[in-house]
């Protein structure tokens, strides 16, 4: 098995096929125990009537990752094939404006995206800037910009006018204290659409409330970013398609467990969650792909994979998360971590047993990933002790998460002292 870090851009993903010389474990070793070659075999999946059909149009079994990618030398391309591919872009680099009706046709000024903030923030001084969203990049950035800025508008679609009027807020020692206004920043809710003024050449925003503004020098759009992956072949050839679709830059499906793909998992995405604590989720999702590519735990079928994924898209339906919250996780993160981490073995023994929807545990001697037959029981118990900490660890980051959360101000502008709390960890 060799593993190969490629330090230069990936210009282009594909699917080839290739039956004359086999995968690439084939090549390197062609024995029934190869963990990778193992955790690659698909399961049959699912056709028109219900029923599970070895042979499938799309069938990746046979077929290798091709990857090219720019080398050191201009305008030289090389290739490389492997027989799993771990994706880990990130999901920062293509920002997300809404379609605002009237923007276009009627607004002429500056414009921005929060991706641009530390690049242009300094040219919004003494200007008036309207931000559009609330989350944590829009609360920030309104109220770095105050201090620069003539004059700060938040633009918010969940604004409610309760909130404006509210006088208080919520100190550390859960005591209610006055609020300081920021004399320079006003809450607005959302933008219904944009309009010429009758008066002079300059654009009408108007709000969903009927209220509007004039003589906005400048839009900074903090509405997030789009899913975008411009190196995955869209048609791998012939007779494969592409394992994945994105979905107005908003889904990426279908996966399993927002991490392998179910029609192909040698094909897996790290960090597509958002609304989470970004690198030790990233870091379990990784345990858990380790785990299956190398065999120490087992995919369930493809019916079952597929199965999860409807009940799961039918709840973000119900709760109308489907379109634009499709990968934010929140809350639930935590819940998610531990179902990988419990399958990747990363969890006591005890916790093991639960697998949830990962699909069951493959242990030997039931020593788990960490142990075999041969090891003594001071090694046991130091890997178990390993694992305990690991779990204390995850209930450590959700204890941080909540206690942010019944901090952080209520609205922009509010204090935001929940960032000097210290905290003590006594393991």
């Amino acid at each position: 098995m060799r593993y190969i870090r490629l330090n230069h851009r990936v210009v282009r993903i594909s699917k080839r096929r290739d039956t004359t010389k086999g995968t690439f474990c084939d090549q390197i070793a062609n024995t029934e125990d190869n963990p990778l070659q193992a955790a690659l075999k698909l399961s049959p999946q699912a056709v028109g009537d219900g029923t599970a059909s070895e042979a499938s149009v799309d069938d990746y079994s046979d077929s290798q990752w091709e990857v090219a990618y720019t080398t050191a030398d201009p305008g030289i391309t090389a290739v490389e094939h492997f027989d799993a591919v771990i994706v880990c872009n990130g999901h920062y680099s293509h920002p997300f404006q809404p379609n605002v009706p009237g923007m276009q046709e009627h607004y002429h000024k500056e414009t921005y995206h929060s991706r641009d903030y530390d690049r242009i923030k300094y040219t919004l001084l003494g200007k008036r800037v309207l931000v559009v969203g609330s989350k944590s990049s829009g609360t920030d950035m309104a109220r770095e910009l105050t201090q620069i800025a003539r004059h700060v508008f938040v633009s918010d679609r969940n604004y409610k006018h309760e909130i404006d009027d509210s006088s208080s807020a919520d100190s550390d020692d859960g005591e209610t204290t006055a609020a300081p206004r920021v004399s320079n920043l006003e809450l607005l809710p959302g933008i219904s659409h944009f309009e010429p003024s009758v008066d002079d050449d300059e654009s009408v925003i108007v709000f969903t409330d009927g209220q509007q503004l004039r003589n906005v020098d400048a839009i900074l759009w903090c509405t997030g970013f789009l899913y975008k992956f411009p190196f995955i072949d869209a048609q791998i050839d012939s007779t494969l398609r592409a394992p994945i679709t994105v979905e107005g830059g908003k889904r990426v499906r279908p996966l399993h467990l927002q991490l392998l793909c179910i029609e192909d998992p040698s094909l897996a995405f790290i960090g597509l969650p958002f609304s989470v604590v970004p690198f030790p989720l990233f870091y379990c999702q990784a345990l858990y792909v380790a785990a299956v590519y190398s065999g120490q735990t087992t995919l369930p079928s493809q019916d079952e994979q597929y199965a999860l994924l409807v009940e799961r898209e039918a709840s973000l339906r119900a709760r109308g998360l489907y379109d634009g919250k499709y990968h934010y996780l929140g809350d639930e993160q935590f819940q998610y971590v531990r179902l990988l981490s419990r399958s990747s073995g990363h969890l006591p023994t005890a916790d093991r047993g639960v697998h949830g929807s990962l699909g069951p545990m493959q242990e030997e001697d039931g020593d788990g990933i960490y142990g075999s037959g041969g090891v003594g029981d001071k090694e046991k118990e130091e890997e178990e002790e390993k694992r305990r900490r690991w779990g204390r660890y995850i209930d450590f980051l959700e204890a941080i998460y909540g206690d942010n959360g019944l901090h952080k101000p209520r609205y922009v502008g509010a204090p935001d002292t929940y960032r000097d709390r210290r905290y003590r960890v006594n393991w």
